[in-house]
């Protein structure tokens, strides 16, 4: 599949796979909110492509409309979720992003802190978080379960700047920008 053109700023572009294998891909607004608008067009969309699939697939949209979903991460439940970055005066969210047009926020993120990067952490409680790593304000924000929600609960990192990823073993790695930190999962930084 080809997406549409890239414009300065606003692009997305995450990707992630689902539990079932398809190939999930985050297109930004592409500073087009009539596109965004528009449940069929993929801009602003989280969409699902087959890997295996024809280069001529129509892709599968599964929420929207976004602003600019940069990171997304996939519980162990199979939810997905997406920090989307807002780059005029909305908020910055969190919200379930295989539920559907018009995401429900289940978390307000801290104002201009840019979302790159997010991934679900589990906790040796058995209890799982969304670590989300922020370009602005540099901070790997922790979020745990309420509700239907997730509440932040504290700063796991203060120099995260361009993703972050859970790695196989359970230990969490982060991009300073100059390195690549290894965390293991409740020892900070």
């Amino acid at each position: 599949w080809q997406g549409p053109e890239t414009v300065q700023g606003g692009n997305g572009g995450r990707l992630l796979f689902d539990q079932t294998g398809r190939l999930l891909v985050g297109v930004g607004l592409l500073n087009d909110r009539s596109a965004q608008a528009d449940p069929d067009d993929v801009t602003g969309k989280l969409v699902a492509i087959d890997p295996n699939g024809t280069p001529g697939q129509t892709p599968e949209i599964l929420s929207g409309p976004w602003n600019n979903p940069f990171a997304i991460a996939r519980t162990s439940s199979g939810d997905v979720w997406v920090a989307d970055n807002e780059p005029r005066d909305g908020d910055e969210r969190l919200a379930l992003g295989n539920d559907g047009m018009g995401p429900e926020v289940a978390a307000v993120l801290p104002a201009d802190s840019a979302p790159t990067g997010m991934t679900a952490v589990q906790i040796s409680d058995g209890s799982e978080e969304l670590w989300v790593c922020t370009y602005n304000t540099r901070l790997l924000l922790r979020y745990a379960r309420s509700g239907n929600g997730w509440s932040p609960i504290g700063t796991a990192a203060t120099d995260c700047l361009l993703d972050v990823e859970t790695l196989a073993d359970g230990r969490v790695a982060y991009s300073t920008g100059d390195e690549i930190v290894v965390l293991d999962v409740g020892q900070g930084r």
